[in-house]
């Protein structure tokens, strides 16, 4: 059930068609969960500065559960790093990812 909001800089103008599609493929593949139960939201036209500098930049922040910790949170940065980039057209250093564990008594069934 990962739940992922994308903040970005970027206009929306700027994005390209489907790109929420093809960032919920890999994050359900990244983390193994069926497809039908991840949501993509983006928020584009945000104010962001990173590094010092208001260059377009993102940051991307994954909810689930029962899947983020020490040991499996760096096999997951590289896919995420790359779907980030090549659907932004940013370079990593302009990208912040970061992985939220939910308790599965805190979601709304």
């Amino acid at each position: 059930m990962p739940v992922c909001h994308l903040y970005t800089n970027l206009k929306d103008s700027d994005l390209k068609d489907g790109v929420e599609g093809r960032i919920a493929n890999v994050v359900a593949e990244t983390l193994g969960k069926p497809i039908e139960r991840v949501t993509v939201i983006i928020i584009p036209g945000v104010r962001i500065q990173r590094l010092e500098s208001t260059a377009p930049a993102c940051t991307f922040n994954v909810s689930s559960f029962e899947v983020f910790d020490k040991e499996r949170n760096p096999k997951y940065s590289p896919a995420i790093y790359k779907v980030l980039q090549e659907e932004l057209d940013l370079p990593k250093e302009r990208c912040v990812v970061l992985f939220h564990d939910l308790d599965k008594n805190m979601i709304a069934v």
